[in-house]
């Protein structure tokens, strides 16, 4: 059952307000007297409308506003980043998606430097062997849909590393030391 939909409303009126002139989004009424957008949506999409509040005097102002509405059951995965790792330091992360339902994750593109990912629990965990920036793109499969997401890694060097910082050598003369 759709769950009703009220945000407050976008600015104050000491008047009314009015759509200007598209309608609302299919299933929301706008409150001409409290401006307040409710109800409960019932077509998935993205519905572009104005409102306009009059206030006292007959000012007005008019402003573009746009609703997205997901369809019952859709889904994305959230996570957008993912924190850094460190060479022989154990690494975990755990992937994180709207809506419910049995999931499957899994690598579509590349793969994270070391770690793995669970197919059921979207856990990217293990140690690290390798300094390097991974990036790949994960899957998320649920009830035939997919959706995708790209994602990295980058692996510092662990504690006792040895590292190179010189960037650069200076040129040389044949016969001069």
């Amino acid at each position: 059952m759709p769950s009703p939909w009220c945000p407050d409303a976008p600015a104050r009126s000491h008047g009314r307000w009015w759509r200007d002139p598209a309608p609302s989004p299919p299933g929301l009424s706008l409150n001409g007297a409290s401006g307040i957008l409710s109800g409960t949506p019932t077509a998935a999409g993205t519905k572009s409308f104005k409102l306009k509040p009059v206030g006292a005097g007959g000012k007005s102002v008019t402003k573009q506003f746009s609703v997205k509405v997901s369809a019952a059951g859709a889904f994305a995965i959230t996570t957008t980043s993912l924190a850094a790792a460190t060479v022989g330091s154990a690494y975990s992360a755990t992937l994180a998606a709207t809506g419910t339902g049995a999931t499957t994750w899994t690598l579509s593109a590349g793969k994270p430097p070391g770690p793995v990912l669970a197919r059921t629990t979207g856990v990217i965990s293990g140690t690290p062997t390798t300094q390097a920036s991974a990036f790949f793109t994960v899957k998320l499969v649920r009830g035939g849909a997919t959706t995708t997401q790209p994602l990295s890694i980058t692996v510092a060097p662990g504690a006792g590393a040895v590292t190179i910082t010189t960037t650069s050598l200076p040129s040389g003369t044949v016969g001069r030391a």
